[in-house]
């Protein structure tokens, strides 16, 4: 680790580890939101409202994982080649998610979306468990 960069790295932490939490706490909203008000007439609207918090709240962990990573000298680590990996998995899937929300509302098949969209937000919560604890 760089001596000069200590301090940004140890002001740069608590944030990186919140936005974790809060990317997590997004999940499970994913999950409540999806499963609970998949019969309201504004159902597709509710996760479109949703997507771009989720999108930013990743952003800005990306962000500041980049930022301690300078501190590393840009050295991959396990933990952060985990962190990277389960990143660009949450994006992925969340594009093959809002797909399939357009491909399922325009069909009218409602319940199809709500099953898919359970096993996504339950490995969504694995993925951000798993980048935490690496």
């Amino acid at each position: 680790m760089s001596e000069h960069l200590v301090p940004l790295y140890t002001y740069t932490l608590p944030y990186h580890v919140g936005f974790a939490h809060a990317m997590l706490g997004c999940a499970v909203l994913y999950l409540v939101i999806t499963q609970l008000a998949y019969r309201a007439r504004n159902y597709s609207l509710y996760v479109r409202y949703y997507l771009p918090l989720y999108h930013t709240i990743i952003a800005c962990s990306i962000f500041t994982g980049i930022i301690m990573l300078a501190a590393f000298e840009f050295r991959l680590s396990h933990k952060s080649a985990v962190m990277v990996l389960v990143a660009v998995l949450l994006i992925g899937s969340s594009a093959a998610g809002y797909a399939r929300l357009k491909r399922y509302l325009r069909l009218g098949e409602r319940d199809k979306f709500r099953k898919f969209a359970l096993i996504k937000g339950i490995l969504d919560i694995a993925l951000i468990l798993i980048a935490s604890k690496a």
